[in-house]
Parts: structure tokens; sequence; C-alpha cells
């Protein structure tokens, strides 16, 4: 009777994480815990539980695979390379000093590690995995009618369509909605697009070219998957995410050549991928339509490299990626410690950003201006300028674990194919994606990699073991 309570509870919780992973900045979070942070998903209410209940005892009942050894090694060079600076007598940027920045940056490396652990280890077996992918699609279903009640405001172009929106989002976001991008139940549009591209479409995409369905309910070849994957690029279009939707092209093309099917002739494949580009060409004509800042990438793209750069807005993004990647060759081995990158910007960067000082750029130099502490916004060049090289080669040692067993499980076929083949495109997905985004704490990338471990563990745990032979 216990263990059927407990097996109830246990799969309250997981549950209750799955459909709440979509809210990445909850506006409900004590400020013990990170309250004042950007990135506060509401999944971690259910994570610390199963944390402490599930995953800390497995650890010590399962084997792990070598990606989670990759991992503990990323967290101990990380520690080391902050412990080395976190002394340093640097002067505070906007009231924070090195000794608590520090302390944040481990603490979202914790938050991520134990995302990664828990997704890997709950489940036990392949109908587990199932019902995840059921619970997950079900998440996907709620965010992406949200996010389709925010195109509204934008296609519409009503201002108190967007304030009802606004309203609605303030209830479960602790930032407020865009007026020409939608951002999902997630706190900014970018992060929206990551959790479609990385938690979801993997999954559909496999779903929709192996033929495989979870649910019963189907019309021919129409399946809930095929209807949530083209909901969900739909959705996707109007983030107006440029990596967003790079990788979502990325992902497409290279499932055009992921179809497993012997009558799929190359001929068709190159004419699919033809089709994908004209049908790529006709939205983003009508983003442009609907946004024209959008629009200037292709509308400036005769200006002079610094112009067009401006013209972007991404001045910001160049003079973070450079001015970090100058930290590194500063301290090429261990880096500057988790978060410190914050305290050498103003000294790395370069005097003349690329298209100049934008706003944005101002406001980060400016002292007292409140604008927050600066982050690369690119994970490569971060894991380079806080962690070194040191940290740079383990975490990729790290990705390239679980994509081994990606690929193991891609080439075994059946079930185990399936799960490969989700783990494939989502590798083309994250390696784009790490471009945009720089924070450990944004659950999208560690669900992903949990689960392609998960799968991987159970594929292990399935097989049958090899006879001894005789002497």
């Amino acid at each position: 009777m216990r263990k059927q309570v407990w097996e109830r509870i246990r799969w309250g919780l997981w549950v209750l994480l799955l459909l709440g992973l979509p809210i990445s900045s909850f506006a409900y979070f004590p400020r013990a815990i990170g309250g004042g942070a950007q990135v506060r998903p509401f999944a971690l209410y259910p994570l610390i539980v199963l944390a402490v209940f599930v995953t800390l005892p497995a650890l010590f009942r399962r084997r792990l695979p070598l990606s989670a050894a990759w991992l503990g090694l990323f967290v101990m060079v990380a520690v080391l390379a902050s412990a080395l600076f976190v002394f340093r007598d640097l002067p505070p940027v906007n009231g924070v000093r090195p000794p608590a920045r520090v302390v944040r940056g481990f603490i979202t490396l914790v938050i991520g590690a134990a995302f990664y652990l828990t997704v890997a280890l709950f489940p036990r077996s392949w109908e587990d995995l199932r019902r995840t992918l059921r619970w997950l699609y079900a998440a996907l279903a709620w965010a992406l009618a949200w996010g389709t009640f925010q195109i509204g405001y934008i296609l519409t172009q009503s201002y108190d369509w967007y304030l009802k929106a606004n309203h609605l989002q303030r209830l479960i976001s602790s930032r407020d909605l865009l007026t020409r991008r939608i951002s999902g139940p997630a706190y900014e549009p970018n992060w929206f697009a990551s959790q479609l591209l990385l938690v979801f479409l993997p999954w559909l995409l496999a779903s929709v070219l192996t033929g495989r369905s979870l649910f019963r309910l189907r019309w021919r070849w129409v399946t809930v998957e095929l209807a949530l994957t083209v909901w969900a690029f739909v959705v996707l279009l109007f983030t107006y995410s440029r990596a967003g939707l790079a990788a979502g092209g990325g992902m497409l093309a290279l499932a055009v050549f992921l179809r497993p099917s012997e009558r799929f002739s190359m001929k068709a494949r190159l004419l699919s991928l033809a089709g994908l580009g004209a049908a790529a060409v006709a939205a983003l004509a009508v983003l442009g339509k609907t946004n024209p800042y959008f629009a200037r990438l292709w509308t400036a793209a005769g200006q002079p490299l610094e112009k067009y750069v401006f013209m972007l807005g991404m001045q910001g993004r160049f003079s973070y990626w450079q001015a970090a990647y100058a930290v590194y060759q500063q301290h090429p081995w261990l880096g500057v410690g988790l978060g410190n990158f914050a305290f050498y910007f103003a000294q790395a960067v370069h005097p003349k950003p690329l298209g100049g000082l934008d706003t944005e750029l101002l406001k980060v130099l400016l002292p007292g201006s409140g604008y927050g502490l600066v982050t690369p916004k690119n994970l490569y060049v971060r894991l380079l300028s806080e962690t070194g090289l040191a940290g740079f080669l383990t975490f990729m040692a790290f990705w390239q674990g679980v994509f081994r067993d990606g690929v193991r499980l891609f080439t075994a076929g059946g079930e185990e194919g399936f799960w490969g083949l989700g783990a494939v495109l989502g590798f083309a997905a994250l390696l784009l994606y790490g471009l945009s985004f720089g924070s450990f704490a944004v659950a999208s990338m560690w669900v992903f990699l949990g689960l392609v471990t998960a799968a991987a563990l159970v594929a292990r745990a399935s097989r049958p073991a090899a006879p001894l032979e005789k002497e």
C-alpha cells in the first residue's frame, strides 16, 4: 500500500514538472531560492522534491553513463576556477561582488545538473518514457495554445488585446510580454523558441518521420504528433527568434535526409528540401510584413557590415562575444570563474564595438544605470571565458557522451531508433542554439540531454545479458 501511494506521489510530481516546463520565469518565487533572478523555472518546485527522494537514491543504485562522469568533472573544474577568482579585489558591479556572483552561478549549474540527472534517472522502462512523452505533449499543447492567443494581438495590432494577454502573462511570469513578438509562457521569445526546439520538436519530428504515434486518434497519415509539429512551427515563426528559426530550419533540413525510408530516394529528398526552402521564403515574407524590424535581415543586406550589424541590433551580442573571448585569452586555462565575466567586461570590450555603441551597450557600461550584470549570451564563449579551456573541453565531452548514446540508439532501430533519431535532430538544434544562450539554469538543454540519456539507460537495461562462455 505504501509503495502504491509513493508511486502515485512520485508520478504526480513528475507530471507537475513536465507540465510546468514551459514556465521559465515563474512570478511567485521566494527570494531565498532565486526570486530575484531572471531564470525562475516553475518546474524547480517539483524538481527539488524529486531530486532529494528519487534522484539522489538512484545515483547510488543505478550505473551511470560516461556522460554523467564528464558532467561531474566539469562541475569540479568550474568550482576550482571560481575558487581561484572569488576573493580577488575587484570593484563591485551594480552593488554585486564576485563571491555573490559565483554563488549564483554555481546554484544555476547545480539546478541544471539536477534537471539532467532527474530526467535521466526517473524513467525506468520504455513505457515510462512513452508516458513521459504524452505528458510532455500535454505541456506543449497548453503552451502552444497560449502562444497562439498572443499571435492575435500581433496580427490585429490591437493594444487592448495585448493588455489582456499581458495581464494573464503576469500571473505566471515575472516579465511583461513584447508588443511585436510572442513569448508563450516563457521569459522571452528566444527562450520559448528554445523550448519548442529542444524539449518538444525532436521527438515530434521523430514520430512524424517514423510513423510512430503514442495516440490511437489519427486520420489516415495525420497523427496527433503531426498536428502538434505543424502547430509548433507556426507558433515558432511569431517568436521572431533569429536563432530559433535558423535552428528550426536546420532541424527540418536534417530530418529530410534522416527519414528512414528506402522508397524515399535522394531525388525525392532534394525536392522535399527545395519545397521546404520555398515555404521558408514565403514564411519569412509574411513575417516581414508583420514585423518590419525583423525584415531588416534581408532589406538591409546590401549595407556595409558595421551598418548591417547595427540595423539588426546585433552589435551588443558581438561586443559580448568579443569581450568574452578576450577574457579567455587573458585566462586561457581555467577562466575567471562562474559569473565573473561581468567584472571583466568593461575592460575587455573593444573600444569601438562593431556597429558602434547602441543604447544597450551604453546602459551596460554606464555605472549606476541599473541594467544588471552582463553575460556573454553565448554558451561556447561563456565556457571559455569563465571556465577556460579545461571547462570547455569537459563540457563538450559531456555533450559528446550524450550524443554518442543517441547515435547508438539511432543505429539500433525499433524503439531505440526512434529515440536516437530524436537525439540526432535535437543535437542539430542544440549546436546552433548554443550561440544564443548562456545560462545553465535554462531547463531546455538539460531536459533534452536527460531524455537521451534516459533512453540509453533503458535500452541498456532491456538488452539481454550476454551468455557466459563455457570453459
